[in-house]
């Protein structure tokens, strides 16, 4: 009799660990991005250079290890002929019409401009930059080619390569940290993984965009 209470414990004890490991498995990280880049546009012409990126952050942000509630975001650089004029820009998503005055960046040399703007999909955006009684449309394209993994899949081959970094900050079903996901370019697509502990250590990855393939890695903290 005590044998086979024995086996009976040992059984439950495993069936409760395989149950654990099971919940630890299905918890959707997507839940714990506390800013996604999901879209970018580009822009030259007549001395402008612009760049367009879309998507949603926690608000406020601050890169705590902890994800709150997040709010769509646009952000919009720009590069002029003349950093003395005053510039303002307008641009339409869906139906609403967006834009407002952009404010100069010295640190950088460039026009910026943000709001609170739904994340757009879509091949090309048309900006209208105004300036000293004159107007210059600038027809900006996405980055895009449609062969980019979604945030999801890339988070899932982020966890293929590096299994243990996601593991071992998931207890009990929950994931005790926040992630990053940025979409980034140059001259292809890549995404700029962080997952960021709220002990202050963090592991920064780029990725292939196509293939999710992890081409540079560093820890911080």
């Amino acid at each position: 009799m005590k044998t086979f209470l024995s086996l009976t414990c040992a059984a439950a004890a495993l069936s409760a660990a395989l149950c654990l490991g099971g919940c630890a498995a299905e918890v959707d990280y997507t839940e714990y991005v506390s800013e996604y880049r999901a879209e970018i546009y580009r822009a030259e012409g007549d001395g402008f250079a612009l760049t367009a990126f879309f998507g949603e952050r926690e608000y406020p942000y601050a890169a705590d290890g902890v994800c709150a509630a997040k709010e769509p975001l646009a952000e919009i650089y720009m590069t002029a002929p003349d950093n003395t004029a005053d510039y303002t820009l307008s641009f339409t998503v869906g139906n609403a019409v967006c834009g407002g005055d952009m404010s100069f960046d010295a640190a950088h040399a460039r026009f910026c401009y943000s709001e609170s703007v739904e994340c757009v999909s879509a091949p090309s955006l048309t900006f209208t930059v105004a300036y000293d009684g004159q107007k210059t449309i600038l027809e900006a394209t996405s980055v895009r080619t449609g062969k980019e993994m979604t945030m999801p899949e890339i988070l899932g081959k982020l966890n293929e390569q590096r299994p243990a970094l996601l593991s071992s900050m998931t207890q009990h079903g929950a994931f005790d940290g926040e992630l990053c996901v940025r979409l980034v370019y140059n001259q292809k697509c890549y995404y700029f993984v962080g997952v960021i502990s709220p002990a202050g250590k963090s592991d920064y990855f780029l990725l292939d965009g196509e293939t999710g393939e992890i081409r540079a890695e560093r820890r911080s903290g």
